[in-house]
């Protein structure tokens, strides 16, 4: 069978108890699809916003941009739009409607489902060629390798990154353990893609391959062939077939090397356990613990470099646990599946009659989950003002029409505003505020100014007049409301239970 063949023919392993097994893989494993589905309505990100505005500047003008225009605040010579073409993407999609970006990265979640399976199906078909696939176990490992990526699952240009993340890895794996020749020819189109749609987390595609090539030295004691390094070589050059050239590999440092994002950016923070969208992470991580030890005889060098890594990324960081969910556990899914079968074994249970009586608890989830987000897809595809009002609780909407005539009023007045409202102002009212999602347009020094006076860490009188800021827009919570409102200088002129809008007595 050929690769691509193989991609799109998720499960085709024998399974031991017959076609109850058969039936529950197709059903749990959609229903893990449909939870991610589920957890992608509708659009809230913040990011959004800006993404489409500058997908609908690239659309506008034929070329990508060099320089920012949506903040009067970012100081860097030079800015470059790192995921250009995913925002022309999302820019178009979002021209049909509302739900536009949403049905687009539903997409790529397709996508990226079935490269979930068809690395874990060469996974198991290498490491337990005795055993098959067993279709409950795939299922459950689906179900938490979503959990763990659901804090940052949703209708996001990252998708694109771990989709491409999900295939490079499939391909090298399949070609260094499987003997797939041809699949590895594929590996330079999929990282020219990932150059140009998500170049924030092209970087992770060197210790990627690089750590597939060396586990598998370890693994057989001999380099891997010629043919490997010179595809991976051709791969990583073609990447440089981007607007931005060598920016490909030199841009994640950018964020990588900045303390201001990494303390003050939510996504690059460490996860909050107490957060109980990470307990997907925490039950990988103590269930790896109690069972891996049994399956050890299962793990190769491959996954366990690749897996530990992404491991660590996603300790430091909540962007990546999405990276850890998808790839890692899939390569350690022969071990964790092996472990659990030998830990029922110490415990008096047999895997086989285990399976058979967890069967029809599966099939009942996957149905209710199923059904579930069928109707939630059905009703947020035929109710487009459903999206309105989530835009309405996540961004300052009404606020921004309450701010228009004072600001056709008075043209020119500088506007400052939450980090995550700058997108949707500058595409709603055309009006350029201060901080906002693209934060490597920022030196270090002014996101941290900013963000200091946004906390109130410091008189924000001297940042305010000097940059002369006429209007501010910020949640009611926020801490430089509260001085704002106290303040003589600054009269309230709208208040919400979302946002507040300040301008100058």
């Amino acid at each position: 069978m050929g690769f691509m063949s193989r991609l799109s023919a998720p499960w085709s392993a024998p399974d031991r108890f017959g076609l109850p097994g058969a039936v529950t893989s197709l059903a749990v494993l959609p229903a893990a699809m449909a939870v991610a589905r589920s957890i992608s309505l509708p659009q809230s990100e913040g990011d959004y916003w800006w993404h489409v505005a500058v997908g609908n500047w690239i659309i506008d003008h034929h070329a990508v941009p060099h320089s920012q225009w949506i903040s009067w605040l970012a100081d860097k010579p030079s800015w470059i739009s790192e995921e250009w073409l995913g925002e022309v993407l999302m820019a178009a999609m979002s021209r049909f409607g509302p739900l536009g970006s949403v049905w687009l990265f539903d997409g790529v979640a397709i996508l990226i489902w079935l490269a979930f399976v068809s690395l874990l199906r060469v996974v198991l078909r290498v490491t337990r060629p005795e055993i098959g696939t067993r279709p409950i176990e795939a299922g459950v490992l689906m179900l938490l390798a979503f959990a763990v990526a659901a804090p940052v699952w949703g209708p996001r240009l990252q998708l694109f990154g771990i989709l491409w993340a999900l295939l490079t890895v499939r391909i090298a794996y399949g070609y260094l353990a499987a003997g797939e020749r041809r699949g590895i020819f594929l590996l330079p189109l999929v990282l020219v893609a990932w150059s140009n749609t998500h170049m924030g987390s092209f970087l992770l595609s060197v210790p990627l391959v690089a750590g597939l090539a060396i586990g598998d030295a370890l693994d057989r004691r001999r380099l891997p062939d010629r043919r490997f390094f010179a595809v991976a070589g051709i791969a990583f050059a073609a990447a440089l077939l981007n607007p931005y050239g060598v920016s490909a590999y030199t841009f994640p440092f950018q964020t990588i090397l900045s303390p201001a994002a990494q303390s003050l950016i939510v996504e690059w923070k460490a996860p909050d356990f107490q957060d109980v969208t990470f307990r997907g992470l925490e039950l990988v991580i103590l269930g790896g613990f109690l069972v891996l030890p049994f399956g050890a005889r299962r793990l190769d060098f491959k996954a366990a470099l690749i897996a530990a890594g992404l491991l660590f990324m996603a300790l430091q960081s909540r962007r990546h646990d999405a990276f850890f969910g998808l790839v890692g556990i899939a390569l350690l899914a022969p071990a964790l599946i092996d472990g659990f079968e030998t830990l029922l074994a110490k415990l008096g249970y047999r895997a086989t009659e285990f399976r058979r009586s967890t069967t029809w608890v599966l099939r009942v989830v996957a149905a209710v989950t199923i059904v579930g987000a069928v109707a939630l897809t059905a009703f947020t595809v035929t109710d487009g003002p459903g999206q309105d009002r989530v835009t309405a609780l996540n961004q300052p909407v009404a606020a921004a029409t309450a701010a228009k005539p004072y600001l056709d009023a008075h043209p020119g007045t500088r506007v400052m505003a939450e980090y995550l409202w700058g997108g949707y102002l500058y595409e709603t009212l055309g009006v350029q505020a201060g901080l906002y999602g693209a934060s490597e347009a920022f030196t270090d020094q002014q996101f941290k100014a900013a963000a200091d006076v946004e906390l109130l860490n410091v008189d924000p009188a001297p940042f305010l007049d000097s940059h002369g800021v006429g209007m501010v827009i910020l949640p009611p919570e926020a801490p430089l409301a509260w001085w704002l409102g106290a303040t003589s200088g600054w009269h309230e002129l709208y208040h919400d239970d979302v946002a507040l809008v300040f301008v100058r007595t």
